[in-house]
């Protein structure tokens, strides 16, 4: 099915693409100039032709990973996209492990601890920031932390201090929902036959819970893994027009802006490819949390 969503995602931003209202290359050339000049340029990136020719040039020269060349930037595609892919996906990884270190945690003793003061609060948090769109919480803790008491950069890329924010920024928003998740995975599994006979033989409730419990609890882990990982592009390349950090997010947004199309198309192919290879890796991690699956 990869090939096929791939072909089925490029059709799609590019219809949007030129469906949207816009020229790129009156912006290049602007209001002024000549006709001719303006031929030429259409003709030089490929625009004067019809929609399906477009389109299938485009995918001609995907196959030889090709992207094409930035009409904005005039530089090619891959180009761009290979510098700025390595801080997207840092971004993108250092979210995903806020969101696992502070949500895991805190929905395992939610759900042991049902009902108690940590649970009620710990749920209550969770609901909140769940509400909160990532580049939001950004702003406010860049506002706060980072201008207030100006104790991290706010904008900028090259040393842990700076990805702190914009890492803090985007997981606690999947922190709040694995917290959920993981909760709700714990009181399933610790009703369960099996958890009951170890404790009827008497062993420590942290053993129960540990060795017996976690390991089927984390199974739904797995599979919110690989939805939370687009989720999580997504909020990067918000987060790094917020904070000023040089990853895809912000050569998108002005791709978009000056109706970029190669650009536009080579960055979102790059982002469902990372998505696609995410939920991949997400299913060989099944069969290391559960020995009943097997990959085939």
């Amino acid at each position: 099915m990869l090939i096929p969503e791939i072909i089925g995602v490029t059709l799609a931003v590019f219809l949007l693409m030129h469906l949207a209202p816009g020229d790129p290359v009156a912006l290049i050339v602007g209001d002024h100039a000549p006709p001719e000049v303006y031929e030429q340029v259409r003709a030089e990136f490929g625009l004067d032709k019809p929609l399906v020719v477009q389109y299938w040039v485009f995918l001609k020269h995907l196959c030889r990973l090709d992207l094409g060349r930035s009409i904005l930037m005039n530089r090619p595609v891959t180009e761009v996209v290979a510098g700025a892919l390595p801080v997207t996906l840092q971004l993108t990884l250092t979210g995903l492990v806020v969101s696992y270190l502070i949500g895991v945690p805190v929905g395992i003793v939610s759900g042991v601890k049902r009902g108690s003061l940590f649970d009620q609060a710990s749920m209550f948090g969770a609901i909140a920031f769940a509400c909160m769109p990532s580049f939001w919480l950004g702003s406010l803790l860049m506002l706060s932390l980072g201008v207030r008491f100006a104790f991290f950069p706010v904008s900028g890329y090259g040393s842990i201090r700076h990805m702190i924010l914009p890492s803090v920024s985007l997981g606690l928003g999947g922190a709040a929902l694995t917290a959920r998740m993981m909760r709700s995975s714990i009181l399933d599994v610790i009703r369960m036959d099996y958890v009951q006979t170890a404790r009827a033989k008497g062993l420590p409730e942290s053993a129960v819970v540990y060795k017996h419990a976690l390991r089927n609890a984390l199974i739904p882990m797995v599979t919110l893994l690989g939805l939370r990982l687009g989720w999580l592009v997504g909020g990067a390349v918000s987060l790094e027009t917020v904070f000023s950090v040089p990853g895809m997010g912000r050569f998108l947004v002005n791709s978009i802006l000056n109706r970029d199309y190669p650009m536009v198309q080579g960055i979102m192919l790059v982002l469902a490819l990372c998505v696609v290879i995410g939920n991949f890796l997400a299913d060989l991690l099944y069969s290391l949390v559960d020995p009943r699956v097997e990959l085939k």
